[in-house]
């Protein structure tokens, strides 16, 4: 938990809550925010920005769960649709993508890796415990782990191609 004193400068507000949501804090009351995971980045940010704040750790006490806590903190049921939306942009199992030539594998899975990676800014990695059943994100990484590891070998054959093809540069980078 980490409160953070505020200044009335509004622009500076905004940016500590942009970059207190991109550490995966969620916005508990007025100046008060919350996460599931310490994160070794929050005193470097928020001196960055010179707010004054205190945080600790500890579980939360009170009438509600963690999960019940988790649910109305993160929009929970968005990030599972989102999670399940992606999952529908994955080939499915036994689609030879092994076969795939090099020059369509390699941007199919450089497209599916960078769409997944736009979880690491949105999901805040929150603990099993206080997830909905049936959370999708651990099958559907699953799934993707397994279509970015057929497509490798000949995604890894295009990128050595354009490497070894590519003119060399002379002189000073544009």
């Amino acid at each position: 938990m980490v409160v953070v004193e505020h200044h009335g400068d509004r622009r500076r507000r905004d940016q500590v809550a942009a970059s207190l949501g991109y550490l995966g804090y969620a916005h508990l009351a007025a100046a008060t925010w919350v996460s599931p995971w310490s994160s070794p980045e929050l005193g470097s940010v928020l001196d960055g920005h010179g707010a004054g704040w205190t945080a600790w750790r500890g579980r939360p006490e009170g009438s509600r769960s963690p999960a019940e806590l988790a649910g109305r903190l993160w929009d929970l049921p968005a990030l599972a649709t989102a999670y399940e939306d992606f999952a529908r942009t994955l080939p499915p199992p036994g689609a030879g993508l092994a076969d795939l030539a090099p020059e369509t594998a390699y941007p199919l899975r450089t497209r599916l890796v960078h769409e997944w990676r736009k979880f690491l800014f949105r999901d805040p990695g929150l603990p099993a415990e206080v997830l909905p059943p049936g959370w999708p994100a651990t099958a559907v990484r699953a799934r993707l782990l397994a279509v970015a590891a057929e497509l490798a070998p000949a995604a890894s054959t295009f990128v050595g191609g354009a490497v070894r093809t590519a003119p060399p540069r002379v002189g000073p980078a544009a």
